[in-house]
């Protein structure tokens, strides 16, 4: 949005032209300020990703077409009276960039705890006290267009929810899937 870049130019040149008098130093401390840089991928990173594999483009989960999500709250995509995401409600949420071929939460599955992580989908570590607030999910869209859709939209995006009045938000983790979680020959391993 070119309003956005104006203002991001106009508070970094604000921010360039301060000076700060600390005690201790005899000179005032002048403030420089820049641009942060986004981590989010870039179309140019999954194009260059892929080529780099030599990867099938002509096999679902082996092109640029799966979405790796993490650190989505559970409560969004559960079913009342579940603890667990529902697949569908997700499904049904990431239509709206395009269609969706398939949908993986690799906690609904119990056996993917005992699975090596190369193939059971489960990447985030870290302490567990009880009852899970996050999970990951796999979102495979059936056409190219409707991954690029979704990377566009969620790029530096929060996610916010309202749920009975009050809004919520979530720092919601989007990736491409750089494991081929969705091909597959991963499928048929697991």
């Amino acid at each position: 949005c070119p309003l956005k870049v104006v203002l991001s130019f106009k508070v970094i040149k604000i921010l360039e032209s301060l000076t700060v008098k600390v005690s201790g130093f005899s000179d005032p401390v002048r403030v420089r300020a820049s641009e942060a840089k986004s981590d989010f991928p870039r179309r140019h990173d999954w194009d260059l990703f892929f080529m780099k594999n030599k990867l099938d483009e002509s096999k679902p989960g082996e092109r640029p077409d799966t979405i790796y999500l993490s650190k989505v709250p559970i409560k969004w995509f559960a079913e009342k009276g579940c603890d667990k995401p529902s697949e569908d409600l997700l499904r049904k949420a990431m239509e709206s960039f395009g269609a969706v071929r398939m949908v993986d939460i690799p906690s609904c599955d119990e056996l993917r705890k005992e699975m090596s992580p190369q193939i059971s989908g489960i990447k985030s570590k870290g302490f567990s006290f009880g009852q899970d607030v996050f999970f990951e999910a796999y979102v495979q869209f059936t056409e190219y267009s409707g991954f690029a859709n979704a990377m566009e939209s969620f790029q530096n995006m929060k996610w916010t929810k309202r749920i009975d009045g009050k809004v919520f938000h979530a720092n919601v983790k989007v990736d491409f899937d750089r494991t081929r979680h969705l091909s597959e020959a991963i499928i048929s391993r697991r």
